[in-house]
């Protein structure tokens, strides 16, 4: 064979080597080709709860439903239907607010703004007696008023005659021996006449309104004491030593460590350094009526429950007055819901109706909620009265807030991270309610 016809086979080898390494390379060209690219152009409507569908627009989606993955900041949402441009997605319980995620593609537009749904759960307490152990085996007898302290440990005030804490899921007696009477000393032997009252201050010292012994008790390092009122029925103001109350009946610290107290018909203020004042109402005892205007020419009828918002305002329930309070750090009065008349009325504040008050809690955005009757009221502070959770008429259930029943609910308190809590006096428990 000669030279030209070797390299003419040589190159012809070569071309067919070519061939076929070009026509591999088409071919694997054409397999790892990527997915057609996944865009979002919309989400409707852009906010929701748990258990709404929202749809959302865009291309090249996966026919399969079962094959889409939608997060809410990492939440999975169901995918109910899919088209090529179209999923029908009901949104997670905790969804939040923020990033949405379809099949890990981020949304660009507005985020989803998450409206949190209330869930109702047992914290503590089931059949009714006394049985101090795990929360969800201890008993209550009548838990009416309840508050936090620095620390996130809760103090119940119970219908026996006891303190009872809770921390870390166990339910103790701080104090109390379960007798009726007034009686100072340790923790164990002491003895609260009727406590109707609770609050504890920033050294986590707890502070118990004893109204039927027309003091103020104080508990501290496993010691009971009176911290004020002389016993003697009276709306004397000055040094706690000397002060005297008449049926003190609520507690609430402010910021600064100042003590308010309702009693009777009025409010007194309680500062730091121990110094009883009037804050709101009459000076002298015995006058239930209703007025708004300045500290002591306001008015109030059986004013039961209380609680400050983050900017000092205090907040009463009026109750023979029906009607939510308001109550400025310097002392101005004025109605901030309900119209004097007895009953159930949701809606603007100015005509709104309430049954029978009792407790109040502020949250972190201004919102009041006030026990009434068998339920939680909740007020805006834009003004708008409505029905959180509970109904009207008695009941226990856990669940939504929508579903959950109550037997007479009486105090309420939230903790650091938002949570509320109910002492629900009938059904014997505590009972928490998360915003999911």
């Amino acid at each position: 064979m000669g030279r030209k016809t070797i390299i003419s086979v040589i190159f012809s080898l070569f071309l067919i080597q070519l061939f076929y390494t070009c026509k591999k390379d088409s071919v694997n060209n054409k397999q790892v080709q990527p997915p057609p690219v996944i865009t979002v152009t919309g989400i409707k409507p852009d906010a929701g709860k748990h258990g709404d569908t929202i749809i959302i627009t865009g291309t090249h989606f996966n026919l399969n439903a079962a094959d889409d993955t939608v997060k809410f900041n990492g939440k999975t949402g169901v995918v109910q239907k899919a088209t090529a441009d179209t999923l029908f997605v009901i949104v997670p319980l905790g969804a939040g607010s923020g990033v949405v995620t379809v099949n890990g593609i981020t949304v660009s537009g507005p985020p989803f703004s998450y409206t949190p749904v209330a869930i109702v759960s047992t914290f503590a307490g089931g059949a009714a007696g006394y049985l101090d152990g795990p929360d969800s085996l201890a008993k209550f007898t009548d838990p009416d008023a309840i508050c936090f302290d620095p620390q996130g440990n809760m103090y119940v005030d119970d219908g026996d005659y006891r303190i009872r804490k809770i921390a870390g899921g166990m339910v103790s007696t701080l104090a109390g021996d379960g007798g009726s009477g007034y009686v100072n000393g340790p923790d164990s032997v002491a003895e609260f006449f009727f406590a109707t009252g609770i609050a504890a201050d920033a050294h986590g010292n707890v502070f118990v309104a004893d109204d039927e012994a027309d003091r103020l008790r104080e508990i501290s390092a496993g010691m009971v004491s009176t911290y004020a009122g002389t016993g003697a029925i009276g709306n004397q103001n000055g040094p706690v030593s000397t002060a005297q109350f008449y049926d003190p009946v609520s507690l609430a610290f402010d910021a600064q460590d100042n003590l308010y107290v309702v009693e009777g018909d009025d409010l007194r203020k309680i500062s730091s350094s121990g110094i009883v004042t009037a804050f709101a109402g009459p000076t002298t005892i015995g006058i239930g009526s209703f007025m708004d205007g300045p500290d002591t020419t306001a008015r109030f009828n059986n004013p039961i429950g209380l609680a400050l918002d983050g900017q000092g305002n205090v907040y009463v329930a009026d109750d023979n007055n029906k009607r939510i309070r308001k109550i400025t750090p310097s002392g101005l009065v004025s109605t901030f819901a309900g119209t004097g008349i007895q009953g159930f009325k949701d809606g603007p504040a100015d005509s709104a109706q309430f049954y029978l008050l009792n407790g109040v809690a502020v949250d972190t955005q201004g919102n009041v909620y006030v026990t009434d009757w068998h339920c939680i009221r909740k007020i805006t502070p834009g003004g708008v009265v409505s029905l959180f959770t509970g109904t009207y008429t008695p009941g226990f259930a856990d669940g939504p807030a929508a579903t959950a029943l109550f037997h007479f609910p009486v105090g309420l308190a939230f903790d650091a991270v938002g949570n509320l809590y109910v002492a629900d006096a009938n059904n014997t428990r505590i009972r928490k309610i998360t915003f999911e």
